[in-house]
């Protein structure tokens, strides 16, 4: 299975370039270059990420890079992910299964290579994940990567911090105690800290004011994110709208809503999910309702907010697909 995944990680990264992926490489090939951000060139995420992947291109060509790239990242956030799942979850949980599913979905399965989306994914979850599976003590690596995240790119961090800022919300709301509103309070401060002093470092040698650099940065981008999201797209109204027109008005083979139809299971899935944790809420410890809240959240925030991507938008879904199947159910065990 191992091998299987990493085959299709090599062929995926090595021939699906399209928009996205190459704005990313464009732009690192223009930082390897010497080239400076918000002087020689613009782009609507902070290059922090190139400073660490320049050096790479001295002694790999840009297309081993990418590959290269794709497959280390897609493991390894497959397998933190499983990592420390298990630590929250405890043994009832199955590592290999999940490692697997995840390191098949998250890449190989979407459109194109590894880039910054993929990258901020994988920084604030795993951020997230490591704050959780020791929510007693802060943790100053989770920090580094829930920084890390935001400012490889916000447009994809915000829905994640989003969920997180609401499993926060609703932990403190049902299980209050002093200790976690001071970590959830010391998470917030240091990180909006950290992030205005990114803004600043970057716009101090740049010829460019502040509220020019925000409206550039932030505005202009979010203003495509709050057009995709409506009621309809969080009640999954538009998907069920397109299958039951199809079902009425059955006007031939190639009206039918082929993504509406594919991604039903998955979507049913999910409100099976969000059931199981409603109905034994009562019987997770603190750890284990934090990470399922965060999951029912960032799987709905990321399916709205962004694109045309089915990697960004959809591996969540997997996650709690996965999780309704094998966790709740025991599926694997029953077979």
């Amino acid at each position: 299975l191992f091998l299987l995944v990493l085959t299709f990680t090599i062929l995926f990264s090595k021939f699906s370039l399209w928009f996205d992926i190459n704005s990313f490489y464009t732009n690192l090939l223009r930082d390897h270059e010497g080239q400076t951000f918000l002087k020689d060139y613009f782009c609507h995420f902070f290059p922090i990420q190139f400073y660490f992947f320049s050096p790479f291109l001295t002694f790999l060509n840009l297309n081993s890079f990418i590959i290269l790239f794709s497959i280390i990242l897609n493991f390894l956030f497959a397998f933190q992910f499983a990592y420390y799942s298990k630590k929250i979850l405890g043994d009832k949980f199955e590592f290999f299964s999940l490692f697997i599913i995840i390191s098949f979905f998250f890449i190989p399965f979407g459109i194109g290579a590894a880039h910054h989306n993929e990258l901020s994914i994988y920084f604030c979850t795993i951020g997230f994940l490591m704050a959780v599976s020791n929510i007693n003590k802060f943790n100053y690596i989770a920090l580094f990567y829930l920084i890390i995240g935001l400012t490889v790119k916000y447009s994809i961090a915000i829905p994640i911090f989003t969920a997180i800022f609401l499993s926060f919300s609703i932990l403190l709301f049902t299980n209050f105690k002093k200790q976690y509103l001071i970590l959830f309070l010391k998470y917030i401060f240091l990180i909006s800290i950290s992030f205005i002093v990114i803004i600043f470092i970057y716009t101090l040698n740049a010829n460019i004011n502040f509220q020019d650099f925000f409206s550039y940065l932030f505005l202009d981008t979010l203003s495509i994110s709050r057009s995709r999201i409506t009621i309809g797209s969080f009640l999954f109204f538009d998907l069920f709208e397109n299958v039951f027109s199809f079902i009425s008005d059955y006007s031939g083979i190639k009206n039918l809503p082929v993504g509406s139809i594919l991604q039903l299971p998955f979507i049913f899935g999910y409100i099976g999910f969000i059931y199981f944790i409603i109905a034994k809420r009562n019987s997770f410890s603190v750890n284990e309702k934090i990470y399922f809240y965060f999951l029912i959240f960032v799987t709905i925030f990321l399916f709205v907010s962004l694109g045309r991507n089915w990697n960004h938008k959809f591996i969540f879904f997997i996650i709690t697909n996965y999780l309704v199947l094998f966790y709740f159910i025991s599926l694997e065990k029953k077979i």
